[in-house]
């Protein structure tokens, strides 16, 4: 916790990782984001990848989400991205910046107070326009840019990627469709069922791509029970907790508690059958 701080984190890690691939020859990349704790706009990404962020003076910057208000200009790398088929795998569709933006959204989960959410949020906008004027990309509107403290923007600008909901693409590689139309019942979760649940997220996806199945949910913290309430083909939804506990006490018996309560619907499945 002691560390949380979206002005000091940055994506660089995530760049080191697409570069070692690009060095092993690959040419297609799914890039899952989301659960960050990161609002550089991918600023950190693209330095590990060869760009160069400056600010008025000339003087190199920084990757950090507390120096994207200082950006003036961007230098490319010689590197071509267009040879490289790059998606950005999402759950959200927030745009870069804005009220509904990364920072006012999702930075306050990652430590930042008001102040720092209000900078962050300027900053996102600054690395906008500058995006915009030196590499011809207008990012600040694309419904999903603002994943991962706007990692998304940055891959679409620096890296030329393309943005895709996050389910649609892992349901069509799995084939999910045709698995889900020949079974009888689905058993699926998500870590906490909360306000965002219904915008995107695997569980509204799986909702609507079994709307003709009964539904069985578990989850960790279950906190939008309307919204459940609300799917009728939703025949149960628990939380897997067996009794008050702290949330770190529930995340380190997790598997233990899943595994209980998957054992206890089991035995009502098979009493059914």
């Amino acid at each position: 916790e002691s560390q949380k701080n979206p002005n000091l984190t940055n994506t660089y890690g995530t760049g080191l990782l697409i570069l070692d691939a690009l060095e092993k020859g690959y040419k297609n990349i799914i890039l899952f984001v989301g659960g960050s704790a990161t609002n550089d706009g991918g600023m950190g990404m693209a330095c590990a990848l060869g760009y160069i962020f400056f600010d008025k003076n000339g003087e190199q910057i920084n990757p950090n989400g507390g120096n994207l208000i200082q950006i003036y200009s961007i230098k490319k790398p010689a590197f071509d991205f267009s040879k490289i088929n790059i998606r950005v795998a999402t759950d959200v569709q927030n745009p870069l910046y804005g009220p509904n933006g990364a920072a006012y959204v999702f930075a306050a989960q990652k430590g930042a107070n008001p102040i720092m959410i209000a900078e962050l949020d300027k900053g996102l906008q600054n690395l906008a326009e500058v995006i915009k004027r030196d590499l011809g990309f207008a990012i600040a509107d694309i419904p999903g840019t603002g994943a991962a403290g706007g990692l998304g923007a940055g891959a679409m600008a620096f890296l030329g990627a393309s943005i895709h909901a996050g389910t649609n693409l892992i349901f069509k590689l799995l084939d999910l469709e045709k698995a889900i139309q020949k079974a009888d019942i689905i058993i699926t979760g998500e870590g906490k069922i909360d306000s965002q649940t219904q915008y995107g997220k695997l569980l509204s996806s799986i909702f609507k791509l079994a709307e003709n199945k009964k539904i069985i949910v578990l989850t960790g913290s279950l906190v939008a029970s309307d919204y459940l309430l609300s799917m009728p083909n939703v025949i149960y939804a628990s939380a897997i907790a067996n009794g008050p506990m702290s949330l770190q006490e529930s995340k380190d018996k997790a598997a233990e508690l899943l595994t209980q309560k998957a054992a206890h619907i089991g035995k009502i499945l098979s009493a059914l059958v």
